[in-house]
């Protein structure tokens, strides 16, 4: 199955190796089902996307969030609909607000 959902889909042997090297960082865990292993997450999606975020803003931006913004807003990629807009302003708000 996971091979299938992947571009390029690597070896079933590449996928073992993967999910393995997964579950040794604890970042996935796996049970059994009938004769299959079903793997998930071992945290909620938010918090790692929130660690992987912070890693390459770190790697490619110095660690400097407002620039990784500005290359975002200034990349002509014009995928931020108004209302996506609006609510980063308002978050940008709350978080003066909280002195952040």
């Amino acid at each position: 199955e996971i091979q299938s959902d992947l571009p390029k889909a690597p070896t079933p042997t590449a996928i073992r190796t993967m999910l393995r090297i997964l579950m040794e960082k604890t970042i996935v865990r796996r049970h059994k089902r009938g004769r299959e292993f079903v793997y998930a997450p071992t945290s909620p999606r938010r918090p790692e996307g929130t660690k992987a975020l912070k890693h390459v803003i770190q790697t490619f931006f110095d660690g400097s969030f407002k620039q990784a913004l500005a290359a975002q807003l200034t990349s002509g990629d014009d995928t931020l609909t108004d209302d996506e807009l609006r609510e980063m302003v308002k978050l940008i708000k709350a978080a003066r607000e909280k002195g952040n």
